[in-house]
């Protein structure tokens, strides 16, 4: 039976004890003479075996050459502190940089970079206040430039009727007839939305309900009302005789095209709403009804 052959056992480099004590941050001699101690390390024992442990780890990334293992492995001993520093030095290698760069321009660019800066802090926060820090008034007059509503008649109108939503307590119903395009119908909406933030109220559909409890009435398109619907208008708009005295009403009426003229558009409008509704009621009460939905009259 063959001998088992055992194979060489590889050369060992002999290791120096302690050799990296100046990498744990100990003067030389001092970690042999503090072994030589009876009470091996005292009150130091976790400060030495947190160095130990921290150089052990190091010597072995590096020994295995994974530079990057050895990176991640240095930062994650890196303390608060020295973070801090890091951010700090950061921050001040940036303003030095912006520094020397404004520092290079020529004077007078350096003047008109300032004049730009100190104009865009200061004066352009002005013109871009919100609409609501204005007064009603105030937008209302922007809502109608915004439409593009240049007719005097239908701006006095406008303001009129804000004016008097403002002051509380109407003796009568309030009664505004639009004539717009379908295309300008917006302005409507948008003058809706205004009447409803200055009373605080809703906007609603229902007419009894709604003019009952002081809120706008709005309705769309009266000129398609049919049959005896347009009489419930009679009911409602009536300043003499109205069950609603307080009661705002917002009517609309579309128009093919919007005449310039104040006085041929409220013709227009008188026109189309007798073409709609004298199919199924007379005309003399057609004409009834439409005196009482036309005292205000804004064309657009």
């Amino acid at each position: 039976m063959a001998a088992r052959k055992t194979p060489p056992e590889e050369p060992t480099t002999p290791r120096t004890p302690l050799a990296h004590t100046r990498d744990l941050g100990f003067e030389e001699g001092e970690l042999e003479i503090s072994c030589e101690e009876k009470d091996v390390w005292g009150e130091r024992t976790p400060e030495i075996y947190s160095r130990l442990s921290r150089s052990s780890s190091l010597s072995r990334l590096s020994a295995s050459g994974d530079e990057s293992a050895l990176s991640e492995a240095s930062a994650s001993y890196l303390t608060v502190e020295d973070g801090e520093e890091s951010e700090e030095s950061e921050w001040k290698l940036l303003l030095k940089s912006l520094r020397d760069f404004y520092g290079s321009f020529p004077g007078w660019l350096r003047c008109l970079t300032f004049s730009v800066i100190l104009i865009a802090v200061f004066f352009l926060p002005l013109k871009c206040l919100p609409t609501s820090k204005m007064s009603f008034v105030d937008e209302t007059k922007l809502l109608l430039k915004k439409h593009n509503i240049t007719d005097s008649l239908s701006r006095r109108a406008a303001l009129w009727t804000v004016e008097h939503l403002k002051n509380g307590q109407l003796p009568q119903p309030l009664v505004v007839l639009f004539a717009l395009t379908e295309e300008r119908m917006q302005f409507l909406t948008e003058f809706a939305d205004v009447a409803i933030r200055i009373r605080e109220i809703q906007l609603d559909f229902s007419a009894h309900n709604t003019l009952a409890e002081g809120n706008i009435l709005l309705l769309r398109n009266v000129e398609d009302l049919s049959d005896e619907e347009p009489l419930v208008l009679h009911t409602i708009c009536d300043p003499d005789s109205s069950r609603f005295p307080g009661g705002i009403v917002f009517l609309s009426v579309t128009l093919q095209e919007v005449p310039r003229n104040h006085s041929f558009c409220e013709e227009a409008v008188q026109s189309t709403l007798m073409d709609s509704w004298s199919t199924s009621l007379e005309r003399s009460k057609v004409s009834a009804v439409i005196s009482r939905v036309t005292p205000l009259v804004i064309c657009g």
